[in-house]
């Protein structure tokens, strides 16, 4: 995909097609993260570092509790 970099005032903008961004699981008032990784620039859902750190979370919650959720699945016997 080819764009160009438009002056808006103070700031510049890169225009992506909507089919691209939705391609990308983009949409429309979505915070991303821009960063340049070697010479690429990386954009990025600030909701996926979310879902991310929360699955992490889990995971973490999961396991210190390990015990005691196996006894839980057994029931009443």
């Amino acid at each position: 995909m080819l764009t160009v970099i438009a002056n808006r005032e103070n700031s510049r903008t890169i225009s992506i097609p909507a089919d691209e961004m939705e391609k990308l699981g983009f949409k429309d008032g979505d915070e991303v993260e821009l960063s340049k990784e070697n010479d690429e620039i990386v954009l990025r859902s600030k909701q996926s570092e979310r879902k991310k750190r929360i699955l992490e979370a889990t995971r973490e919650i999961i396991e210190e509790r390990k015990s005691a959720l196996i006894e839980l699945g057994k029931g009443h016997e």
